[in-house]
């Protein structure tokens, strides 16, 4: 509470936090080519939330951003890895958010799985453990035969990191197979490249 003392509210007082979270970018020269500065500040941001679990949901609204001028360097930075795409101005954007709220829905796990361990004093893999025999009595009544054989060959564990580079890995292919076509179709090479796809 000493704290608003020099702040008027919570709100302000998140914004200021997530200002210090922002004020920087990711280490090293940028890389060239979009993919790449993609994943580099997707992955930078990606950190941000593992460290600060609290940031998701404070950068939660996409329709409400917060007025942070490091916050929006982030963005000016993504936004430049685009430049030279053949994106439309709203495709752009549209990229950014999507990839935004990505990352911000996993990190949303991370706050939970932060809480959870408060709560209950356990780790994940004590809670499976305790829940184990619950979720095999409901998966042996044979209403979720795809789920209850999907792992009899290999074993699954569930990591936020390997989830994270998962999804982000197939929205950047889905940003490629936007963009690819509009090179193409620019370049110098389109015409033949057309005629032996009809072949």
């Amino acid at each position: 509470m000493a704290l608003y003392r020099h702040v008027p509210s919570k709100g302000e007082l998140v914004r200021l936090m997530s200002e210090a979270v922002f004020d920087g970018e990711p280490p090293g020269p940028r890389p060239s080519g979009w993919r790449a500065r993609l994943e580099r500040e997707a992955r930078w941001l990606w950190g941000q939330y593992q460290r600060h679990p609290w940031l998701a949901r404070a950068m939660a609204s996409l329709t409400r951003p917060m007025a942070s001028p490091h916050a929006l360097r982030y963005i000016e930075r993504v936004l430049s890895a685009l430049n030279g795409t053949g994106l439309t101005p709203p495709q752009v954007i549209h990229v950014h958010l999507a990839l935004l709220g990505y990352a911000q829905g996993v990190a949303a796990a991370v706050e939970l799985e932060t809480q959870a361990r408060q709560d209950t004093g356990m780790t994940p893999e004590e809670w499976m453990a305790s829940n184990e025999q619950r979720m095999e009595t409901i998966q042996t009544t044979g209403s979720y035969p795809n789920l209850s054989t999907l792992f009899d060959q290999e074993e699954f564990d569930l990591e936020l990191d390997t989830l994270f580079e998962f999804g982000l890995a197939r929205m950047l292919d889905g940003v490629e197979a936007l963009i690819e076509p509009k090179r193409s179709s620019s370049g110098p090479e389109a015409k033949p490249r057309q005629r032996s796809a009809r072949q």
